[in-house]
């Protein structure tokens, strides 16, 4: 039901602007330059699930944000603890509402053991504390089968989700703070629902997400030059530029480029052209070509390979691609590295690399 509720740009506007006070119907009309009974249709939905309050003064009916409602939807659904991820100018970003929308005895580390205990998973020590064991006593161990069917029943050797009045109201995931499984782990930098961003440097607009083109958090190393989508720079630099691995390389080839076999099955280093747009620029097979970016205006160099694969990604808007397990260290063949072309920017979570896309020039060398 959280899901279905706010599966909706202008019922999370409508949130996001109660955020900011109280609202009646008319001014948050005037304030999303929406129809009235649309306004009116989507805080229905939004009062019928409890997100919003409404109040009525005089002939006007004024909506508020339901603190209570979303802070319990946001801890039981998501986080750990409930504003790991609530905006720090959200009203109720605090640590009280926290304590008083979620937190309980499960909390309790303690408690949580005497009640894996009292359903027949632990054992008392003697001096007081409980380690948690299976049904058989013994503790667990990683090769025990947890789950199992036999015949016309389930085997278990671990607590099953399940309902509220189940056994002794127990639940798989008794151990954490709220008793239950969470869908978005603590301290995310974003999240917790999907979003589609553009790479960093692109050639086209972002038409899935309007107010942001690229993720506002992602990582980016401050002294790389970027091309950013609409700007003078991205339409100097227009053409597509992707990186890959070769199969016959281990990663990025630091090692496998020392190895002789390996060179004689790629002898050198080349540069992978589509076919429409080498035609356009007057590129056949075995050209020397020479692609730039922002980062590396000098460019690198190498022969090209003209392909049928790398089509145009629509009129006018050309791919390139450049091996990345060349470089100029190691055995025969050597090569310019690919990630000179490259900008340096990384997942807002784990920094993990997201620099395989960006954009670049091509021009025979």
């Amino acid at each position: 039901m959280f899901f279905e509720t706010i599966a909706s740009r202008l019922r999370i506007a409508i949130l996001e602007l109660l955020m900011q006070g109280p609202k009646s119907v008319n001014e948050i009309c005037e304030s999303l330059n929406e129809e009235q009974s649309k306004i009116s249709h989507n805080l229905k939905k939004l009062a019928e699930c409890h997100f919003v309050d409404v109040q009525q003064e005089g002939k006007k009916r004024v909506y508020s944000i339901n603190k209570e409602t979303i802070c319990q939807k946001v801890y039981f659904g998501f986080a750990e603890p409930a504003y790991s991820f609530i905006p720090v100018t959200s009203p109720w970003y605090t640590a009280e509402s926290v304590v008083k929308y979620g937190v309980g005895p499960l909390g309790d580390k303690k408690k949580a053991a005497e009640l894996f205990s009292e359903a027949g998973y632990g054992r008392k020590k003697p001096d007081g504390t409980v380690e948690v064991t299976g049904k058989d006593g013994k503790p667990y161990n990683s090769g025990q089968v947890l789950v199992a069917y036999g015949l016309d029943a389930w085997n278990c050797n671990d607590v099953l989700d399940g309902p509220e009045d189940g056994p002794k109201k127990i639940r798989a995931f008794t151990a954490t703070p709220i008793g239950v499984a969470k869908m978005f782990a603590e301290g995310m930098t974003d999240g917790p629902l999907p979003e589609y961003y553009e790479p960093i440097e692109s050639g086209s607009s972002n038409s899935l997400e309007h107010a942001h083109q690229t993720s506002p958090l992602a990582r980016i190393r401050k002294i790389d030059k970027i091309a950013s989508y609409g700007t003078d720079t991205a339409k100097k630099f227009n053409v597509i530029g992707l990186t890959y691995s070769l199969a016959e390389h281990h990663g990025t080839g630091q090692v496998t480029r020392y190895s002789r076999a390996v060179g004689e099955v790629v002898p050198a280093f080349f540069i992978e052209v589509g076919a429409d747009l080498a035609k356009e620029k007057g590129i056949v097979n075995g050209d020397k070509v020479k692609v730039s970016s922002p980062r590396l205006t000098g460019g690198i160099t190498g022969e090209a390979l003209v392909t049928q694969r790398l089509n145009a990604v629509q009129k006018g808007q050309y791919m390139i691609a450049v091996p990345e397990n060349f470089g100029f260290v190691g055995e025969e063949p050597q090569g310019m590295p690919a990630h000179d072309l490259t900008l340096m920017s990384g997942d807002p979570n784990t920094g993990t690399a997201a620099c395989r896309t960006f954009l670049c020039s091509i021009a025979k060398a």
